[in-house]
């Protein structure tokens, strides 16, 4: 509830009227995806929590980091941004890249997962 409240917020601060109402504005919400598991547990759980982000389901956000299922140290932050960008009209949001720290280092046996992803407002 205070997570959805949030996004609802910064919904109405970046709103026409709102007191950082702009031409064009920029949300951000930085996190980590799972921590300290091996590579193929990392993307298990890493594609199961850009799975929510991408079909634009803060709930599933929660829900998966809550059950377990999925993890996003920032899912809170992640969840309100989604619900701040589908209140100023956002309509989609796309997976642009997701790697491991083991990736980089070549250590597979414990690993950090990183995600990006866009939402915005489809032309129709």
């Amino acid at each position: 509830r205070v997570v959805r409240g949030l996004g609802k917020a910064l919904a109405a601060l970046f709103s026409d009227g709102g007191l950082l109402a702009a031409e064009s504005s920029i949300l951000v919400a930085s996190t980590d995806l799972s921590h300290f598991y091996s590579q193929s547990v990392a993307n298990e759980l890493d594609a199961e929590m850009l799975r929510q982000v991408e079909a634009f389901d803060p709930d599933g956000v929660l829900s998966v980091e809550n059950q377990g299922k999925g993890f996003a140290c920032g899912g809170g932050a992640v969840a309100a941004v989604l619900w701040a960008a589908r209140g100023l009209g956002a309509d989609h949001v796309e997976i642009v890249n997701y790697a491991t720290s083991g990736d980089i280092t070549g250590d597979f046996e414990s690993v950090v997962g990183y995600g990006a992803a866009v939402v915005t407002r489809q032309d129709k």
